[in-house]
Order: C-alpha cells, then structure tokens, then sequence
C-alpha cells in the first residue's frame, strides 16, 4: 500500500506545473507557437512516391537515393501553419569533391525537395550558414526545390535539366526574388 501512495504523490506532482516550459530560452511555446502538423494524404503520398520513382530511373550509374524523408520542409524556409509539409530526397554520387565551403571532402550531392504545388515558402527571420532551397520548377502537382552542400556534382552535371524535364517542371525563381 505504501508503494501504491508514493506512486500516487509523485503523479500528482508530475501532474501539477509543467517544468518543460522552462528552459534556457524563455517558454518553449512563446518561441515556437502552438505548432499544428499537417501531413500529407494518401494521394499526395501517392503523388510523392510517383516522383522519387521517376527520379530514381534517372540516376546515372552509382548514384543512389541515400535517404527519403517526409513530413519536411525545404531548406532555411519556412511553412505557414495550415500548410501541409513535403518529402525531401538526398541523392549521393560517387566522386569525392569539396563540401560547403570548399574544405573538407564529402560525396557528391544534392537534395530535393517535393512539396505541394500551392506551397508559398515563408522566408524565415534568421539568416541560415548556407543558401536557402531554391525552386527548381513546379506543375499542376508539385513544387520542387533543390539545394547542394557540395561545390559540385562532376558525374551528373546535367541532373537540374534531367529532372525538370522528367518531372515536366516548369522553371521557378527563388522565392526571394
């Protein structure tokens, strides 16, 4: 029994102030907003999956999907709320060429990221170290947008123009511009 009333008086301490709303930087829902998560529905998974398969058909000899995420978010954008969040799709090589800033050795690379046609991107407040996701190209379905972190893709030099014409994008600006 006694056990039974310590477990009880620890829950209802557990229960009382919530200890996670203060840390370092101020309560974490002034900072970050009562965040509601949209995912994506059976047919715009659908939609996804139909696009990495076209992409993976593209890819030259050694190039390989090295990972498929979803429910993100193209690089140093942001979302509005009530938006639904893409798939992001990091392709690898096999050369071996400079990394971001032209200094330590990494794969070739790049990523992409599929979202929904009508996504706006919020450009955030801060400043990130690397250039935000720019726009590939869009469709009645999809907006694409790609980043690199590497200085250079030197087995796959035409892979912007291969996509877009697969995908059958239409050409975009950055949403900066």
């Amino acid at each position: 029994m006694f056990v039974l009333l310590s477990g009880m008086t620890v829950l209802a301490q557990a229960a009382g102030e919530d200890k996670s709303k203060e840390w370092p930087y101020g309560p974490y829902d002034k900072l970050h907003g009562n965040r509601v998560e949209f995912y994506a529905t059976a047919d715009e998974t659908n939609a996804a999956s139909k696009y990495i398969a076209g992409i993976k058909e593209l890819l030259p000899q050694n190039w390989e999907v090295k990972g498929v995420t979803n429910n993100a978010v193209p690089y140093n954008l942001g979302i509005k709320p009530d938006q639904p969040r893409g798939t992001r799709i990091e392709l690898v090589g096999p050369s071996v060429v400079k990394g971001p800033r032209g200094i330590n050795d990494e794969k070739e690379s790049f990523i992409l990221w599929i979202m929904r046609a009508d996504y706006t991107p919020v450009i955030p407040d801060t400043k990130a170290q690397f250039e935000e996701a720019k726009l590939l190209g869009s469709n009645e379905t999809v907006a694409v947008y790609c980043t690199s972190f590497t200085t250079s893709t030197p087995t796959w030099t035409t892979w912007k123009a291969d996509i877009v014409s697969r995908l059958k994008l239409i050409g975009g600006k950055s949403p900066n511009q």
